[in-house]
This record gives structure tokens, sequence and C-alpha cells, in this order.
């Protein structure tokens, strides 16, 4: 066979030297160039077929960019910037003519999961209260300042309210023939106590009392008959034990014997405060702890009693402390041993005071000098009852305290007294018991506050709102709520399953159109603290009127919380009577049959009204029984219409100390003056709780009760300007009334909550009352650039004492650049304060309270409900005691 070669690739052949790659050289030239191989068998075959070099030309040229492509450039960006703005104004307008609630646009851009996805057991807060009005009850000539308590008094199994009240009778001291005038026989007439029916709001029984009430205790049963009696304390050493289901008196502690060398002093203050106890004399009834507090002139003594629950007879009585004084029964702790444990806080009227503990066992041998001190010193003394939470979680209550030195509020570990944590706002009063509540999501109860700012009772600019950490005592809010009118707060806790859901319900009070609420004023000096305490701040102060909400806020709906009442809605029917009222007093100006005031008592004529809530929703019920009302026997009263109104908007504590409308206010007031009798010397303190009426008789008072016709000739043209005055005053619509609330409500069970509801979420009901009361006519106040205006033209006339002329110059000057005629109100300023007799009317109102939802609620999701055991439903706690409810199992 002939051998057959591979053709030889030589270098004759088409490829030159620089159309060959490198590769190709190492197999055609055998890695050597210019070399040709044409030895037998040497030549190597190619692996693969020789490759030209690719011959690449770049041709490098300047691309100028023109002014044209700029140009259209710009004017592209222009265009869509354009249509983008026009698509913004578009949707804009689009969703201000058709709103969309954002949940629903939430839900349309949001991705939903699938059904199956979603966590059935997943529970959403209580974002809203829904309300309803189940009855509304007006109540003339009365106002209260004590709480509401409940008890079945018809046993129907609905629970009815017991309400103290009192009279404007009472504001004077007056002997009993007033009620004569005023009250067509009934005696007494200054206070009392009514039982309302919770189902439709009518008066079931009232007992009356020589004086107004402030405290209610409605815990135990006295009478074995199952239903729970009520022991009440008031003014004038009011203490009585009422059977409640008819009212009457079951037994009332008796007036005490005065020392010999005491009986011809003046009775400045006689107050008792009492609570139920648990059976110490051992006759199966919880017996009554009491505190005394009396001054007659100089002499001051406080006692604490131990009384008898069945009888009213006294146990054990022991002097506390003449250099102290108890204005709040001893409240009871029990030990982690189960023994019984007092506390007993106490002040004086330097503002010292402390905090004390004795056992039950000392107590009863009167071993006081056994007594624990908590806390004492100047600046310690307490006013406001103790409040009893448990914020270690130890399940032993700790106590909170109020101290009157800038209003601290203490914490205090209820097994070893140590003090837990403090706060403290300077140049401030605290004149409402604290609220304790679960406002973050901790197991710990928070506490919300009210401060009032300024230099003391009557004169605060503004209030402050916050809620405590119960954890370490430090505020929750980044800043306050700020108030621009003062007043009570003492509100209650709407419990929701869960930490962290509760509802405080609180009372806040603004000027309306008014956002200056730091602005400091003063009263003018030598206006009584009634007068002081009944001024139309808002309308002095900013030319505006008063409004007053009930707030619902949760840690879900921020400060200051959902709007359950506003006084600016509910006018017509809080002031239905109002008219009369006014009317009857201006037809009486010139009758002289009646002295110092003019008898202003309405003839009410029956009324029926059937007014809807503010929205319009549903018309509820009014009640306000009439005719021309009839008072029968004593204690046996199913009247509806009660009568005059007495209320000076102080705390229980205040009310215990009351002045008397001749007391003189120096408004040179620097000091805190929680009490009205603190910084007072007890020699100009005029006060009175017997039928002793010499102290009315002041040089002004003899005026009105002068009967010498020639004087009265000489004043008749003086009294008919102020009459004239006083119809124009009336003729401004609500700008003359004061609207306050006491000091809280109550939550009950709804008696129709099955039939009512639809959604599957629980109804609960809050009853709560509100009063008005006239303005006082002769307040006055100056305002911060009055204060300037008189520093200014005192400084001009360089002098350090300016005698009272030139003061009274200078103050009239300065007023008159307000448009405010200083010597006409000088002139006519006793006149129309001794004739002013104040008439208002109080208004009750039960509503249903039931948990929303959330709006952009899942499918499959539930909210919060109302819980079933609330922790603090009324004032003071659900029992009364201070003592709030943990619910240690949500």
């Amino acid at each position: 066979m002939t051998a057959v070669y591979p053709t030889r690739l030589a270098s004759r052949d088409s490829f030159d030297d620089e159309d060959l790659t490198d590769i190709d050289d190492v197999f055609i030239r055998d890695g050597k160039r210019d070399t040709k191989i044409n030895d037998d068998g040497s030549v190597k075959r190619p692996l693969m077929a020789p490759r030209k070099k690719p011959k690449i030309s770049v041709k490098l040229t300047n691309n100028t960019i023109t002014y044209r492509s700029l140009f259209l450039s710009l004017c592209y960006g222009l265009i869509a910037l354009g249509v983008l703005f026009a698509l913004m104004l578009l949707c804009i307008l689009t969703i201000n003519i058709f709103p969309i609630p954002f949940s629903i646009m939430k839900n349309w851009f949001s991705i939903k999961p699938s059904i199956s996805s979603i966590n059935t057991t997943d529970i959403l807060p209580c974002t809203s209260l829904a309300t309803s009005v189940v009855w509304i009850r007006t109540l003339s000539k009365l106002t209260s300042e004590a709480p509401l308590r409940s008890v079945d008094v018809n046993n129907d199994g609905v629970d009815d309210v017991i309400l103290g009240f009192s009279t404007g009778i009472d504001a004077l001291d007056v002997p009993e023939y007033f009620c004569n005038l005023y009250f067509d026989g009934q005696v007494p007439c200054l206070g009392g106590v009514m039982a309302i029916d919770g189902k439709s709001g009518k008066t079931l029984w009232t007992h009356w009392t020589e004086h107004a009430i402030f405290s209610i205790d409605c815990n135990l049963d006295i009478t074995n008959d199952n239903i729970r009696d009520c022991i009440v304390t008031g003014r004038g050493g009011i203490l009585h034990a009422i059977d409640s289901i008819n009212g009457k008196l079951i037994w009332e502690l008796p007036v005490d014997e005065l020392p010999s060398t005491l009986n011809d002093e003046k009775i400045i203050l006689n107050v008792y405060d009492a609570r139920y106890i648990t059976d110490v004399d051992s006759d199966e009834i919880s017996d009554v702890i009491v505190s005394h507090t009396m001054q007659l002139g100089k002499f001051r003594q406080s006692r604490i009693i131990l009384l008898s629950g069945k009888t009213g007879t006294i146990i054990k009585s022991i002097e506390f402390s003449k250099k102290e004084q108890l204005f709040i029964a001893p409240q009871v702790m029990v030990s982690s041993d189960g023994d019984v444990n007092y506390l007993l806080a106490s002040c004086a009227p330097d503002k010292s005071g402390g905090l004390y503990v004795i056992s039950q066992r000392d107590f009863l041998y009167g071993n006081l000098d056994k007594m624990k001190t908590i806390q004492h010193g100047k600046g310690e003394g307490i006013l406001l009852p103790l409040i009893f939470v448990d914020l270690t979680l130890d399940g032993i209550e700790d106590i909170i305290s109020i101290s009157l030195n800038n209003s601290t509020i203490r914490a205090y570990d209820g097994l070893t007294y140590q003090q837990l944590w403090n706060y403290t706002v300077s140049n401030s009063e605290i004149i409402s018991i604290p609220i304790p509540g679960y406002y973050n999501d901790d197991k710990i109860p928070d506490i919300m506050i009210k401060h009032q700012i300024g230099p003391g009772f009557p004169l605060y600019y503004y209030s402050i709102t916050t809620i405590i950490n119960g954890k370490n005592g430090k505020s929750l809010f980044d800043e306050p709520i700020k108030d621009s009118a003062n007043g009570q707060m003492s509100g209650i806790i709407l419990s929701v399953d869960g930490f962290g859901n509760d509802w405080f319900l609180h009372w806040s009070s603004n000027c309306l159109g008014n956002n200056i609420v730091n602005e400091k004023y003063s009263f003018l000096q030598g206006q009584t603290l009634l007068s002081q305490s009944r001024a139309n701040l808002c309308k002095l102060r900013f030319n505006s009127t008063l409004n007053m909400k009930l707030l619902a806020m949760s840690q879900h709906v921020g400060p200051p919380g959902q709007s359950l009442y506003s006084s600016d809605d509910w006018k017509k029917i809080e002031f239905n009577n109002s008219d009369k009222l006014r009317q009857y007093s201006n037809d009486n100006d010139d009758k002289n049959t009646v002295p110092l005031v003019a008898q202003r008592s309405p003839i009410i004529k029956n009324l029926q009204m059937d007014i809807g809530d503010p929205d319009q929703q549903n018309k509820q019920i009014i009640v306000d029984e009439g005719g021309d009302y009839y008072i029968p026997n004593k204690n046996d009263d199913k009247n509806s219409e009660l009568y005059e109104p007495y209320s000076i908007g102080l705390s229980s504590i205040e009310k215990k100390i009351n002045d008397n409308n001749n007391y003189q206010v120096n408004q040179d007031w620097n000091d805190n003056i929680n009490n009205a009798w603190n910084n007072v010397p007890i020699d100009k303190y005029e006060m009175s709780y017997n039928d002793d009426t010499s102290h009315l008789e002041t040089p002004q008072d003899e005026t009105e009760f002068n009967t010498d016709n020639k004087y009265n000739f000489m004043n008749n043209k003086r009294k008919k300007r102020i009459r004239n005055l006083r119809k124009k005053r009336y003729d401004d619509n609500f700008d003359n009334k004061n609207i306050r609330q006491p000091p809280t409500g109550i939550i009950l069970p709804s008696f129709n909550s099955d039939s009512d509801n639809k959604n599957n979420k629980k109804t609960i009901d809050l009853i709560f009352s509100t009063y008005w009361l006239p303005s006082s006519e002769v307040s006055l106040v100056l305002l911060q650039k009055d204060i300037d205006c008189i520093r200014i033209k005192e400084e001009k006339l360089n002098s350090n004492k300016l005698d009272i002329e030139k003061r009274e110059n200078i103050i009239a000057e300065c007023l008159a650049e307000r448009g405010i005629n200083y010597k006409h109100y000088k002139d006519e300023i006793d006149e129309r304060e001794n004739r002013r007799f104040s008439l208002g009317q109080m208004t009750i109102y039960r509503i249903k309270l039931q948990c929303v939802c959330p709006d952009d609620m899942l499918t499959g999701q539930t909210c919060k409900d109302i819980s079933s055991k609330q922790s603090w439903s009324a004032h003071m706690g659900n029992t009364g005691n201070g003592y709030f409810r943990p619910n240690y199992n949500k």
C-alpha cells in the first residue's frame, strides 16, 4: 500500500507571515519564524486550520452635543413633571369631592392575606366607645359635692343611685325660719340624701338634714334586711345612719357636750368623716370608724371614734392631737399576716402633718403612742384620702398619698412602708383623687393625676393632667394635658379586657376659643371667698364661655381623649328652668318683706320634653317631675324637685372647712392654701353652725334689715339702678352661669343590655351629674396687663407706701383702659352681693357605653371588650374604701 502523507505546508503557500497568528507559527514553523521546514516526516499536520489575524480599523471622531438636543431634553422633562403635578392635583380634588376613609384606601393598596393565613385569635384593642342616652333627670334648686353611690333600694334587680345634696340656704348659715320662706315649711331644709330609681331616674325617697352632705358610704347592711344601708356625713356635725329601703333615720350621733369654758365660743368647724369597718363589738353588725375635728374660737381638737353600727353608741373615743387635725376617717389596711391596721392622715394650718399606721389592737387599748410614722414634717400634711394599689405585684396593696407641699404624690410599699417613688409639680395643688388603671402594657397599674397651677385656692391659672407610670413614678406623657379653666377631675376607670386597654374617664374644663393658659391674674383685694369661687373666670379673663367635657382616654386614643359629654351640647336641657328662676327673681326685687336676700324660689310647671341626644340619633327620656311641687313630711319625700344649690366648687375636703360669706380674702397670697383656714388668723376667721345670726349683721347687712322708711326711700334710686343692671346681665343667654361637676360618676351594669346588644359586645352604663350656678355679680379680676399698669404707675410716684385713695385711683385708671368703670363697681358691690341668692339646676345622665372595633379590622379578627369585672367604678374605688381591684388574670 502506498503511504499517503498529508499536504505540506510550505512557505510559498498563500499565507503571509503577518497573516498568521502566533499559534499557527508553533505548528507550522516549529516555533521559529522565517525557517522553511521541508524535512520528510518532520512536518506535523496542524491541529486546526490556520487563522488570519483580525484587522480592526477604529476611526476616532469628535461628537458635539448641540443646544437643540439639550433644549429638547429639558422640554420633555418639564412636560413629564407637569403631567405628574396634574395627576397629583387631580387626586387631591377627587379625594376632597369624594372623601374616602383612610382605612379603606389602605386596604386597597395593601396586600391582603388569604383568609386561611389570618390568625383568628388576633384580638385588636378597643379604639372607640359608642354612647347612647338611657335617661336624663333634671333637679332644680339642687347641687351636690357628694359622690354618687349605688344600692338596689326597691329590690328590682337594678342598682339605684344614692345622691347627697345641699341647698343654697346652707351658704348663709340661716336659722330654721328661712325654710318657711323658701321651702314652704320643710324643716330641716339645708341638705339631704336622695334615692333615684336606676331604671327611670325618678325619686324613690328623700332624707332631709340640717346641713349639706358631702360623704356617703353604702357598703354594709346594718338592719339585716339584705339591703346595704348608708352612713352619711356633712357640715355642722352631721353623722346619720339611713335605712336604704325608705330613707328613714336609723340613728345619728348626738351633739357633744361642750366644756363649760367653751360654751360661749363660736363653733367655727365641726366635721365628721366616717366609713364602715368589720364588726368590732361582736354583735354581728358592721361598725363605723369616724374622724371628728372641731374648732371653737382658738381651740382645736381631733378625735378618732369607734361607733356601733347597730345603735350608733360610742365604743371607743380617743383624742388624736391638738396640733394636727384629722379630716379623713382612718382607712383600714390588712397586713400580710392578717392583722388589721389603721392608717391616719393628718394636717395642720401650717401644712405640717403626716401619715401614721397603728394596729387595731393598740387603737382599741388607746395606745396611740405606738403609732408608726410613715411620713411627717412641714409640708407633709395630707388632706385627701389614701388610695391602695398593688404596684409591686406581691399581692399586698401599696399606699399612695398626696402631701400639701407642691402636691407631692408618693408611693409606699404596703409591706415595709418604704417609699417606692414620688412625683412633684411645683406651685401646684391637687384637689381631686388620683385614678389608678392599666394605661400601658405592663401589669402594674398607672396613676392619672390633675394638678391645679397657681398660688392656691381659689386662685388657679390653669390645670395639667398626666398619667404616672406605676412602675417608676415617671410621667408617661411627653407633655401634660393643659386646661385653661380649673376644676376637679376625680374620674373613674372603664376596665377593658387585657392590660393597657383601660379607658380613663376624666373631666376637662376650658374657656372656648382661648389657647392662652399660662397667663396670670389675681382677684381684686377685698372680695369674699364665695364671690371669688363663683367668679365666671372665662368671661372675666378671656371674654369667653366655659365648656366642660367628660373625656375617655386610653393609650390607643391619644390625649385628651374621646368626648362622651360636652356642656355646650346640653344647654337646652341643663338650663330648662333658668328663665323661670330669673324672672321670679326680678319680680321680687322691690319686695322688702324678706330680709337680706330676694326670694327666688321657682314655681315649677309640668314640663314634658322629648329631647334627643346632640346627634339626634334617637330620642331619650327627660325626667322632670313637676307641678307646683309638693313637699311631704320629713323623710318620706317622693317629690322630684329639690332645692336651691349651694357650692363653691370645692372638693369634699374643702367643703368641710368652707368659709362664711363675710370672710375677707387678702389677695397678697403667695402660699398654697388648700383648705380655707390655712394661714388665716383664727380670730379673723368667721364661720358658724349654730342658730346665732349675729355674724350676719355687718354694716352692709344692716342696710338691708333696716326698716326705716326714710332710709329706704333714700336708697330707692340706687336699688333701681342696680336692678336694671342685673336685668341687663340676665339678658345675656348663658354667660352668667358657671357649669360645674361633682366629684365623680359611677359605672353600673346595663339593665337592658341583652335587647340592645347587636354587635356581640358587652354594654355598661355610666351615671354622672353636672350642675350650674349663677356667677357672682361682684367678681372682678386684674389681668396681667392690669397688674403691669398698676406697677408702672406706682413706680412713677416714687413712693414706698401709697395711701388707699391714691392706690384706688391707680386701679381705676388701669381698669378704665379695659373699659371697666371701677368707681361704679365699688358703689354697687355691697348691695349686689348681699341681695344675691343663687339658684341653679342639677342634671343627672345615664348613658350606655359599648366598645367599637377598628374600621380596618380584617375578616376573622375581633377587638377587646369591656371587662365583666371593673377595677375602679366609682369615687374611691368599687366600694369607696380606696382599694383598686387588680386584674391578675387579664
